[in-house]
């Protein structure tokens, strides 16, 4: 036999019990979604550091080569600076 408590107070228990489960369950959701929200945020933004890392060594490779063909036209020895 179950012995079940009908009186006021295994209500209002049970009301306790179901809102600390539901806030429980809200903060869960919101807690995995800040945390899934920071993960995309942080490989957005690695992606675009990455495209501005390239851009800046690709435009670094084009300066130096055009350092060394000037440098080269001059006749200058590598490595050494003229006054």
């Amino acid at each position: 036999m179950s012995a079940r408590r009908s009186t006021p107070q295994a209500h209002v228990v049970t009301r306790w019990r179901r809102a600390l489960a539901l806030a429980a369950l809200v903060l869960y959701f919101t807690g995995v979604g800040m945390l899934g929200g920071v993960i995309v945020e942080r490989m957005r933004f690695d992606v675009a550091g990455s495209r501005i890392l390239a851009r800046q060594a690709a435009i670094t490779e084009r300066l130096h080569e055009r350092l060394m063909a000037l440098e080269h036209a001059a006749g200058g020895e590598p490595g050494r600076v003229t006054p």
